[in-house]
């Protein structure tokens, strides 16, 4: 099935005009293991939706979701390896040591999702860390908005599965919420280093645990990084990259 797959994937890259690639790590991904001549493709990083991700004028209401009080640590996504939820929870009892007050909060299902509450009961996090699973569209922006920090320590898996660019990093800034990012595939492109997140080795729990600590602890830097993330996701708005797509179509 896979070798099939990829024989399609490949057939229609090279019969396609022009290819839109979402990260310089998807268009080099493209290029190399499918030989697309670098010209065919067109880099336009994924944008967001300011009119939904607005802290300022959104409707910030969580509906009959059960929260912590606002400030706590938030991952949200499709509960699968890449993504670092596991490694996330590994992380968490040495946040715990430093922060004891923390609160994590996942949102999101997925093949992971049995795993990750097994972990929790072991781990005896219960009383810490909460599992939303699916989580409404129309609340996401509040639950981002409640967050002091959000968390995202992806990785790339053995067999190359990795992230082609992190949508979530760039929902959460436009909240004004700083990120913890894995420096793996396209998420360091939705990711400032020091501007508007930090960078962990998602492999590595205590690199994890210590950024989160540091969010938490640090209110300048946590303030800093934050405001640097808005004016980041701002510069990203869907209204610009329409255009972007618009001048792709209208060069052809």
């Amino acid at each position: 099935y896979s070798f099939r797959a990829e024989r399609r994937r490949k057939k229609a890259l090279h019969a396609a005009d022009t290819i839109v690639a979402v990260s310089g790590f998807t268009a080099r991904l493209i290029q190399s293991k499918y030989g697309v001549a670098s010209g065919r493709i067109k880099l336009i990083p994924n944008g967001v939706d300011l009119n939904k991700f607005n802290k300022a004028a959104a409707k910030l209401d969580t509906g009959a979701m059960a929260l912590p009080p606002a400030g706590y640590v938030f991952a949200f996504g499709r509960l699968v390896a890449r993504k670092g939820f596991d490694k996330l929870l590994e992380a968490w009892p040495l946040v715990l040591a430093a922060v004891p007050d923390a609160q994590l909060v996942i949102g999101g299902v997925g093949p992971l999702a049995n795993s990750l509450y097994q972990t929790i009961a072991d781990e005896r996090l219960t009383n810490s860390v909460s599992m939303l699973g699916w989580v409404k569209s129309e609340v996401l922006p509040a639950v981002y908005a409640g967050a002091r920090v959000f968390a995202m320590p992806n990785r790339t898996l053995h067999d190359g599965d990795t992230e082609g660019f992190g949508l979530v990093l760039l929902e959460a800034a436009a909240m004004g919420v700083p990120s913890v990012s894995g420096k793996a595939g396209g998420a360091t492109e939705a990711v400032v280093d020091g501007e508007t997140g930090l960078f962990v080795d998602g492999e590595n729990k205590q690199e994890i645990a210590d950024a989160i600590i540091k969010l938490l602890q640090d209110t300048p830097l946590r303030e800093r990084l934050a405001t640097g993330a808005l004016k980041h996701a701002q510069a990203n708005g869907w209204s610009g990259k329409t255009q972007e797509f618009l001048s792709v179509f209208e060069s052809r």
